[in-house]
Protein backbone atom coordinates (compact mmCIF):
# COMPACT_ATOMS: atom_id res chain seq x y z
CA UNK A 1 0.00 0.00 0.00
CA UNK A 2 2.77 2.23 0.84
CA UNK A 3 4.39 1.52 -2.63
CA UNK A 4 1.64 2.55 -4.70
CA UNK A 5 1.54 5.74 -2.67
CA UNK A 6 4.89 6.28 -3.32
CA UNK A 7 4.75 6.45 -6.77
CA UNK A 8 1.18 8.44 -6.99
CA UNK A 9 3.79 11.13 -5.06
CA UNK A 10 6.16 10.74 -7.64
CA UNK A 11 4.16 11.22 -10.52
CA UNK A 12 2.49 13.82 -8.83
CA UNK A 13 6.26 15.19 -8.61
CA UNK A 14 6.79 14.75 -12.15
CA UNK A 15 4.17 16.35 -13.53
CA UNK A 16 4.54 19.45 -11.77
CA UNK A 17 8.06 20.06 -12.28
CA UNK A 18 7.37 19.27 -15.93
CA UNK A 19 4.77 22.35 -15.91
CA UNK A 20 7.20 24.61 -13.99
CA UNK A 21 9.67 23.65 -16.35
CA UNK A 22 6.77 24.53 -19.13
CA UNK A 23 6.14 27.71 -17.44
CA UNK A 24 9.54 29.23 -17.25
CA UNK A 25 10.35 27.89 -21.10
CA UNK A 26 7.40 29.69 -22.23
CA UNK A 27 7.99 32.49 -19.90
CA UNK A 28 11.90 33.05 -21.42
CA UNK A 29 10.74 32.85 -25.17
CA UNK A 30 7.93 35.62 -24.67
CA UNK A 31 9.92 37.95 -23.30
CA UNK A 32 13.41 37.60 -25.26
CA UNK A 33 12.81 35.24 -28.16
CA UNK A 34 9.89 36.32 -29.24
CA UNK A 35 9.48 39.61 -29.40
CA UNK A 36 12.93 39.28 -31.84
CA UNK A 37 11.54 36.45 -34.12
CA UNK A 38 8.12 38.58 -34.14
CA UNK A 39 9.79 42.22 -35.34
CA UNK A 40 12.33 40.63 -37.73
CA UNK A 41 10.99 36.93 -38.89
CA UNK A 42 7.12 36.58 -38.28
CA UNK A 43 6.39 39.08 -41.11
CA UNK A 44 7.33 36.39 -43.73
CA UNK A 45 7.01 33.41 -41.46
CA UNK A 46 3.82 34.04 -39.77
CA UNK A 47 0.33 33.20 -39.28
CA UNK A 48 -0.71 35.24 -42.79
CA UNK A 49 2.30 34.38 -44.45
CA UNK A 50 4.36 31.30 -44.35
CA UNK A 51 7.74 32.03 -47.46
CA UNK A 52 9.58 28.59 -47.97
CA UNK A 53 6.75 26.97 -46.01
CA UNK A 54 8.05 28.59 -43.01
CA UNK A 55 6.26 29.61 -39.54
CA UNK A 56 7.98 30.61 -36.60
CA UNK A 57 5.03 31.54 -34.37
CA UNK A 58 4.94 28.39 -32.63
CA UNK A 59 7.21 25.82 -31.98
CA UNK A 60 4.91 23.15 -33.93
CA UNK A 61 6.01 25.90 -36.93
CA UNK A 62 9.66 25.44 -35.89
CA UNK A 63 9.82 21.42 -35.47
CA UNK A 64 7.77 21.20 -38.72
CA UNK A 65 10.03 23.68 -40.28
CA UNK A 66 9.75 24.51 -44.37
CA UNK A 67 10.95 22.96 -47.79
CA UNK A 68 14.17 23.17 -46.40
CA UNK A 69 13.70 20.84 -43.19
CA UNK A 70 13.17 21.68 -39.75
CA UNK A 71 14.48 25.09 -38.56
CA UNK A 72 15.69 24.64 -35.28
CA UNK A 73 17.87 21.48 -33.85
CA UNK A 74 17.48 21.36 -30.07
CA UNK A 75 20.39 21.83 -27.92
CA UNK A 76 22.74 22.12 -31.20
CA UNK A 77 22.22 26.11 -32.60
CA UNK A 78 24.79 25.81 -35.20
CA UNK A 79 23.34 23.10 -37.11
CA UNK A 80 20.28 25.11 -37.12
CA UNK A 81 18.99 26.00 -40.70
CA UNK A 82 17.54 29.26 -38.45
CA UNK A 83 20.88 29.80 -37.12
CA UNK A 84 22.49 29.82 -40.62
CA UNK A 85 20.16 31.73 -41.88
CA UNK A 86 20.47 34.66 -39.47
CA UNK A 87 24.68 34.62 -39.32
CA UNK A 88 24.68 34.76 -43.42
CA UNK A 89 27.31 32.12 -43.49
CA UNK A 90 25.19 30.17 -46.65
CA UNK A 91 24.50 32.98 -49.57
CA UNK A 92 21.07 31.27 -50.76
CA UNK A 93 19.91 31.39 -47.18
CA UNK A 94 20.30 34.51 -45.61
CA UNK A 95 17.34 35.73 -43.20
CA UNK A 96 16.52 38.50 -43.11
CA UNK A 97 16.91 39.16 -46.67
CA UNK A 98 16.65 43.30 -46.25
CA UNK A 99 19.08 43.77 -43.23
CA UNK A 100 21.30 41.03 -41.38
CA UNK A 101 20.73 41.15 -37.64
CA UNK A 102 22.91 42.76 -35.02
CA UNK A 103 25.62 41.01 -33.58
CA UNK A 104 23.88 40.56 -30.05
CA UNK A 105 21.16 39.51 -31.37
CA UNK A 106 22.66 36.91 -33.50
CA UNK A 107 24.81 35.93 -30.30
CA UNK A 108 21.51 35.56 -28.04
CA UNK A 109 19.88 33.69 -30.79
CA UNK A 110 23.06 30.96 -30.65
CA UNK A 111 23.31 30.97 -26.95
Amino acid sequence: MIARYTHLLILLVAIHSTSAFCADESDFFESRTGPLLRKHCQGCHGAKKQEGGLRLDSRVGWQAGGDRGTAIVAGKPKASLLIRAITYKDKGLQMPPAKRLCKSQIDYLIA
